[in-house]
């Protein structure tokens, strides 16, 4: 690519407009006198190269070398910019206001079954990938990032891409690497919708020069193949010699593709030398074409975030200006048949400004909140509805970003600022600022979208408790909702554990789900196992709106047949635990859990061992005496029991264990966390079969409707007596029916020389290691 010069960088003459400490005023008839032009400059592509990505049905498992790398990388992308410490110094940090907190949603509204009143808040889908994902696929630094078309979903995270065509029921798996050598660590992926265009967007690491490349794959099949654009930063402009692009972000126009990226130096402390925006056009890329191109940088601003759902004209912004005073904000706009820009600077409510390791979730023990700076981490274009604002109708321009702890917020929150879209006005009071607060709830790493009716959702993470255990959840702003803040948010996915290595992010995606646009999907991350780890998150995916709107979602996914559907069905004849968590409950006592192993089955050659994995575990040969203390699990969703007439979970099992004291136990939950089902002890002369029927759970009742449930098999045994081998299970089905009526599972009869005991248990997350336990259960030997 070469590069032409269109015209000089205009002169950045700054006027700041003064406004009110807790919220917005400014005279909107000197609105003209705040416009600042920025001229751009111009360069051009050169026709992409073919890329055809070999699609494997299991996780692509990395070379240690390319894990080392890839972790190295990791740590390297995503920098901070010009210093901010002290910044804040002589600013009135602008403290929250009473009654502004957002608060989760009452429990009976969090996941409710069906029926369903229009408003409700519901979850149509959630995936959660199992922990058959490789570690080296598995950072905490997931950067999740989704499109989804129909049924068409492409799913992208560090360090893997997936692509499933039946709405994320199914999945087929790449290395990003394998035809990007380079490639480390960021991903964004969109849908161009009015092109039917697929667009990756993943960046390279830097070489011994300083230099990277960011690749734009473009596909018009769904990511069965691409054509692809590499960009240097000297492609764009000559004189940018020696440095490298750093965390981007992507978003659509009508007739333009957006990029904004940072820009940094090959120090061995690398130092910002620019923030860029990169402007190319929709119809080109399509067509796999070479094109020219505009851009603009500027010295004066760190990180750029374009707002989504723009249309003919892209809007901007920064919070971090590189010279005092510290609290304002700028905000450009680019119309798509102007070269130049125009940009206003506005001075916002004073926060704390924020940098690495000074936000603090819980502990500084493997504080999930470390990483986070105080940059725009998302923007977008949205309509106030509500009857009760004075001003419902208007189209508004909102960024949000995390912010530490202090000065009145108890806990890191997500601050936010707003504008009108049509006269550049801030909006007044709260809603000129729509942050998420809660002074025992931290809330970081956001993103924004707005469905067609310009209904705003936000997607973030979202701990609290004793353990703070970062958690993926939503919000919604529409009419049926009171003008927030505060928000009311809903969980979608709940995280067992945080990250030991003190990092997590760096974002999460929501967009609008296409085509219908009413509703969204969103992508994040959660740790599904039971203690604090590095390099163990797992990707989450998940579709919502209103229950209005869920036959409109439902329209274009796969048609339940008649009969039963199969949930997952695991024979352990292949990859195990593939979609399932596996993990031991309880540390200190040996590492043992679930895993394929060929030393007893019910059909092929191979079953799952409760105690045949983990570090002790897979060091056993078969016949081996099970371990006291044993807490081993095996955890499967969420999924979705809307519109289902009848569910439940199946298996084949083996037990020989101390009959009262040694369980398996099969259960079910709607949170993730609090579990209620059926335990069984004792000896089974052979394989028997265990049903747990999901219309009739013990405690927590029929789960048909509900949106989100969780099954578990735990095998738990006690302080003293162990027996050889345990627990085997073959078989395991969990299945919905969807018409009205299916045929019941034909049930083996048990053995005359059976000895077992079957109890309902309820194990709850304020009491995580109680043991199974019943009236009239016989006093315990004394040894083994």
């Amino acid at each position: 690519m070469s590069r032409t010069r269109r015209w000089s960088l205009g002169r950045l003459a700054l006027i700041v407009v003064l406004l009110s400490s807790v919220g917005f005023s400014v005279n909107a008839a000197d609105r003209s006198l705040t416009k600042d032009v920025q001229e751009t400059e111009a360069a051009a592509m050169a026709a992409p190269v073919s890329e055809s990505p070999d699609w494997q049905a299991e996780m692509p498992v990395l070379t240690k070398a390319q894990e080392d790398a890839l972790v190295a990388w990791a740590g390297n992308s995503h920098l901070p910019g010009p210093a901010i410490e002290s910044k804040d110094e002589g600013l009135e940090i602008a403290a929250p206001v009473a009654g502004s907190e957002s608060n989760p949603a009452p429990a009976d509204k969090m996941d409710v079954p069906g029926p369903l009143a229009p408003g409700d808040a519901q979850i149509y889908r959630n995936v959660t990938f199992g922990s058959g994902f490789p570690s080296g696929t598995r950072s905490n630094i997931m950067e999740s990032s989704v499109a989804e078309n129909g049924k068409n979903v492409f799913y992208t995270g560090n360090w893997f891409a997936a692509r499933s065509t039946n709405g994320g029921q199914g999945w087929t798996y790449i290395n990003p690497a394998a035809t990007m050598s380079d490639f480390c660590c960021d991903q964004v992926t969109l849908h161009d919708e009015s092109r039917n265009m697929l667009l990756w967007y993943r960046q390279g690491s830097r070489n011994s020069s300083g230099v990277n490349r960011l690749r734009l794959s473009v596909s018009t099949d769904g990511g069965g193949s691409f054509c692809a654009y590499d960009v240097y930063p000297t492609n764009t402009n000559s004189g940018w010699t020696n440095q490298w692009w750093d965390y981007p972000h992507l978003q659509l126009g009508a007739d333009y593709l957006y990029i904004t990226t940072n820009m940094f130096d090959n120090s061995s402390s690398p130092q910002w030398t620019r923030t860029v925006m990169l402007r190319f056009p929709l119809d080109n890329l399509r067509a796999c074409s070479s094109f020219s191109y505009n851009y603009l940088a500027t010295t004066s601003w760190f990180t750029w975030v374009p707002v989504q759902g723009a249309d003919h004209v892209m809007y901007f912004a920064s919070n971090w200006p590189t010279s005092a005073p510290y609290n304002r904000i700028s905000v450009w706009r680019w119309y798509e048949d102007q070269i130049s820009t125009t940009s206003t600077v506005y001075t916002a409510p004073s926060w704390s400004r924020t940098g690495r390791n000074q936000a603090v979730c819980g502990s500084t023990n493997a504080n999930w909140a470390a990483r986070t700076d105080d940059r725009l981490l998302t923007g977008a274009r949205y309509m106030l509805h509500n009857s009760n604002y004075k001003e419902p109708g208007r189209m508004v321009l909102g960024w949000w970003w995390n912010v530490k702890q202090g000065s009145g917020f108890g806990q890191p929150y997500i601050n936010g600022f707003t504008i009108y879209e049509n006269n550049l006005t801030p909006l007044s009071g709260a809603q000129g600022r729509p942050y998420l607060w809660n002074p025992d709830i931290c809330f970081l790493y956001p993103s924004a979208a707005a469905n067609k009716r310009g209904d705003l959702a936000l997607v973030f993470d979202a701990s609290t408790g004793s353990n703070m255990n970062p958690s993926v959840a939503y919000a919604i702003a529409d009419d049926f909702t009171a003008v927030p803040p505060g928000f009311t948010y809903y969980t979608a996915q709940t995280g067992n554990a945080r990250p030991s290595d003190n990092v997590w992010g760096d974002y999460n995606t929501v967009r609008a789900f296409l085509p219908t646009q009413d509703t969204w999907v969103g992508a994040g991350h959660t740790i599904q196992s039971g203690s604090n780890c590095a390099y163990c998150a797992l990707p989450v995916l998940f579709n919502f709106g209103r229950a209005r709107d869920y036959q409109s979602w439902n329209g274009w996914q796969d048609a339940a047949p008649p009969g039963w559907t199969t949930i997952v069905d695991t024979s352990f004849e292949g990859g195990f635990p593939g979609s399932w968590s596996v993990f031991d409950g309880l540390s200190g006592y040996g590492e043992y859990y679930w895993a394929k192993r060929g030393c007893r089955a019910y059909a092929g050659s191979y079953s799952g061992w409760a105690i045949g994995g983990g570090a002790n575990g897979a060091a056993l040969s078969c016949g081996s005496y099970y371990a006291n203390y044993t807490r081993s699990w095996m955890t499967y969703g969420p999924f979705s029991l809307v519109g289902a007439t009848a569910a439940n979970m199946s298996f084949k099992l083996w037990l020989n264990s101390e009959s009262c004291c040694d369980y398996v136990c099969r259960y079910a939950s709607v949170d993730g966390s609090n579990w209620y089902g059926n335990c069984t002890s004792g000896y089974s002369n052979g394989w028997i079969d265990r049903v747990l029927d999901l219309a009739n759970v013990y405690t927590i009742g029929d789960l048909r409707g509900r949106p989100q449930v969780w099954v578990a098999v735990q095998f738990y045994t006690d302080y003293s007596i162990t027996y050889s081998e345990g627990a085997y299970l073959d078989n395991l089905l969990v299945r919905k029916c969807t018409s009205g009526s299916c045929p019941a599972q034909a049930m083996e009869e048990i053995g005359p020389d059976a000895r077992l005991i079957d109890i309902p248990f309820a194990l709850t997350a304020d009491d995580p290691d109680r043991a199974p336990t019943y009236e009239g259960r016989p006093p315990k030997a004394a040894t083994n």
